[in-house]
């Protein structure tokens, strides 16, 4: 009886570890599409001339802060436990922020 409530026990901490893990990977991708959205739209008020070369230049230095703080939280995720979906949007945020350094 003692050994199937042990298996029990780690087959749920298992499962939560796992749901956690992917929950703090979508909300890591979350603030990382944010940071990008919010850096094209300012890309292009600043190229509009709707905001200021100085204001451009703090509202990037900012979003800069807050991309680095998200690149930090990436450095704790296990890649095994990516799904598909999490990695295509992983790629797809990568080649989004190569554009914007890009031009």
């Amino acid at each position: 009886m003692n050994k199937k409530i042990f298996t029990v026990l780690i087959v749920i901490t298992m499962i939560l570890f796992c749901g956690c893990n992917r929950m703090l990977v979508n909300s890591v991708l979350n603030d990382m599409e944010d940071i990008v959205e919010t850096m094209e739209e300012l890309e292009e008020k600043y190229y509009d001339g709707k905001i200021s070369e100085s204001k451009y230049l703090a509202e990037v230095a900012s979003l800069m802060g807050k991309w680095e703080k998200a690149c930090t939280k990436v450095e704790f995720i296990d890649e095994s436990d990516l799904t598909t979906k999490q990695y295509e949007r992983l790629f797809e945020i990568m080649s989004k922020i190569d554009n914007l350094y890009y031009y």
